[in-house]
């Protein structure tokens, strides 16, 4: 019988949020963040603790009758981080007309939840910091 594995897929807690988010549950969104989480961005600023995220998140739908998340390239790199490209779409409400944007994300899991996540519009800068959190991370007393 094969071993379960020990640590939850830090890729997977991504996976979650942004399924929340496609259906609106904004409990669930919420949930996939630690209590004392950080989402950063140049675009968006700071936002500290799940419930600041929840509403961040409950924001970013309220202007679009319709609007989904996509994850186009998503990378575990190990020692709780990930890399994301996202791709959301929506549909103004009132508006025949679509919005659509790209970012991308550095995120770290602890214990499966989100406990810092660091939005980027550079894709390039993205991965960059990515690879260098998980390789912070990979050093003793980290």
């Amino acid at each position: 019988m094969p071993e379960e594995p020990t640590t939850p897929d830090p890729a997977e807690a991504t996976r979650r949020v942004l399924a929340a988010f496609n259906r609106g549950d904004f409990d669930a969104v919420e949930g996939c963040y630690a209590e004392d989480a950080v989402v950063t961005g140049h675009e968006i600023g700071r936002f500290d603790g799940a419930p600041a995220i929840r509403r961040l998140y409950e924001d970013m739908a309220t202007p679009y009758g319709d609007v989904r998340g996509e994850i186009d390239e998503l990378v575990n790199l190990g020692n709780g981080v990930t890399f994301a490209i996202v791709t959301v779409v929506g549909h103004p409400t009132g508006s025949t007309g679509e919005v659509r944007f790209h970012y991308a994300a550095a995120v770290v899991v602890t214990d499966g939840r989100i406990a810092r996540q660091t939005n980027f519009i550079d894709i390039d800068e993205a991965r960059a910091v990515a690879a260098r959190l998980a390789d912070e991370r990979q050093q003793p007393g980290r």
